[in-house]
């Protein structure tokens, strides 16, 4: 049960009792100043993927092997310190 219905619900219970609605609010808007850009000014691909990038995204062996490492290190360390501390 969204905006819709209550709107729908609303509107068919002013008609139903013959009711006035009240004025709608004002339609939003964009900021006027809003850059768009034309086609040929967008910023151009980045075809080659820096270290930061890759790791991020696990391309290729050695990142995909250190983020499988680090999200190790932190499960196993979630599973030390969960399991020490009832004692």
């Amino acid at each position: 049960m969204g905006v819709w219905y209550w709107v729908e619900t609303k509107v068919a219970t002013a008609y139903r009792e013959q009711q006035e609605l009240e004025v709608a609010p004002k339609a939003s808007s964009i900021y006027p100043d809003y850059a768009i850009l034309m086609l040929g000014e967008e910023r151009e691909l980045q075809k080659k993927l820096g270290l930061w990038d890759r790791f991020q995204t696990a391309d290729g062996f050695f990142p995909s092997l250190a983020r499988f490492a680090i999200s190790g290190s932190i499960v196993g360390a979630a599973l030390f310190f969960s399991a020490t501390i009832g004692r």
